[in-house]
């Protein structure tokens, strides 16, 4: 009796240990799985803050890209004013010249036409 009793005593503390070991293997996983979470947690919200970075990076490279566009559109608009006016001047100064041209030989003509008459 007293060896089956001591069997059922070691059986009862061997459950018993088995019990704590298992309580303690569960309040690990818990521990583990908490710790995880945490860690998850915060990698999610550098990576929300990441992508919000990148959004806020790409809405300022498309503010510059249309800020360039339209610098690019006032120069080539400044650019063609520019053209025209030469063209304007180089005209004006071509029928300036074709007039001195024209001045100059009536002048020619008449200087002849007066030498004639001296002659």
């Amino acid at each position: 009796l007293t060896s089956k009793l001591d069997a059922l005593q070691k059986d009862f503390s061997e459950a018993v240990a088995a019990g704590d070991e298992q309580k303690d293997l569960a309040s690990k996983t818990e521990e583990s799985r908490n710790a995880f979470a945490s860690e998850l947690l915060e990698e999610q919200s550098k990576l929300a803050e990441s992508q919000k970075d990148a959004e806020d990076l790409q809405a300022q490279l498309e503010a510059l890209k249309k800020e360039q566009q339209e610098q690019s559109l006032e120069r080539d608009r400044h650019f063609a004013e520019l053209t025209a006016k030469t063209q304007a001047e180089d005209k004006e100064k071509s029928e300036l010249q074709e007039e001195l041209f024209q001045k100059q030989a009536e002048l020619k003509e008449q200087s002849e036409e007066k030498d004639r008459q001296l002659a």
